[in-house]
């Protein structure tokens, strides 16, 4: 299929070689009317398209439907088709990842899904370096249903206590969860975090070995933080990495709008009535019932 602005460059060549201008159009089937018509920009086109490029140099990993969402917060009153346009005209667009489709395994059931707040936490660890290519360990812990980061400590190693010391920080501000899904690494299975269970009443859930898209939310919340903000960033040392994981953190609840949350931020999501039930999540489009 030949795009409209593949036909205008084959009527330009055409009228380039001599060929009158109802000719050329009329060979390559495009409308005189269109090849005319001159668009009008708005008055606020160049202030928009400035800013939609600050946007992408400040979050070089959005695309333009969070743009659209950003925009409006900012006050602009703006369709996503405006934006899109703008956004593919300017030469914006993120790449698209190619992934690996994993075929369904009935043997692997999927452990249960948050249904509401404080149903599900999911805990789960990854690595980065700082600048003298030392490692260093970081804990998330989100609840699976709001996505919210509740902590994201970080330090060169991180053990079982670790673990235990961060879970209790964030039960004291917001109570047990029901459960915590984690995989079979030492640190989940240790007798510490079997005293946790017991101490706070929440149950662990582990996934099977081999099998880390049954912790799918952490896995992708990964993916995010590496995309967006690690392979951007670098540490000179832990303790910057600490300060700066935590103003990410709080970037993520509290200004990134989220996809499957109808792009609205974590920490919007959970204050919304639907918010405390499983009725709305994932369900695309809802914010006739749902307004910010």
């Amino acid at each position: 299929m030949v795009s409209p602005a593949q036909k205008r460059d084959a009527v330009q060549a055409l009228i380039d070689l001599g060929r009158p201008v109802a000719v050329a159009c009329k060979r390559v089937g495009l409308a005189l009317s269109t090849w005319l018509y001159k668009p009008h920009p708005r008055e606020d086109e160049a202030e928009l398209i400035a800013r939609l490029h600050e946007l992408a140099k400040e979050r070089p990993r959005f695309g333009y439907l969070r743009m659209t969402r950003i925009l409006r917060r900012e006050g602009w009153v703006i369709n996503k088709k405006r934006v899109q346009r703008l956004w593919q005209k300017e030469g914006l667009q993120v790449p698209k990842k190619s992934r690996k489709r994993r075929k369904w395994r009935k043997d692997h059931p999927w452990p249960d899904r948050g249904k509401h707040r404080n149903h599900v936490w999911t805990v789960d660890f990854l690595f980065d370096r700082t600048l003298d290519g030392k490692p260093i360990k970081v804990l998330s812990v989100l609840d699976e249903f709001t996505r919210e980061c509740l902590a994201l400590p970080c330090a060169r190693s991180l053990g079982a206590e670790d673990v235990v010391r961060v879970l209790d920080l964030v039960r004291a501000k917001r109570g047990a969860p029901v459960y915590v899904r984690a995989d079979n690494g030492p640190e989940f299975i240790s007798n510490a975090l079997q005293k946790w269970e017991k101490r706070s009443g929440a149950k662990m859930r582990f996934i099977k070995p081999g099998s880390p898209w049954q912790n799918g939310t952490v896995e992708s919340f990964h993916d995010k933080l590496r995309d967006e903000y690690l392979q951007l960033e670098t540490f000179a040392t832990v303790a910057e990495a600490r300060v700066l994981l935590e103003q990410w953190r709080v970037d993520y609840n509290e200004y990134r709008p989220h996809s499957s949350l109808d792009y609205l931020t974590p920490s919007e999501f959970a204050a919304l009535p639907c918010g405390a039930d499983s009725a709305s999540l994932h369900q695309p489009h809802r914010e006739e019932t749902c307004q910010v």
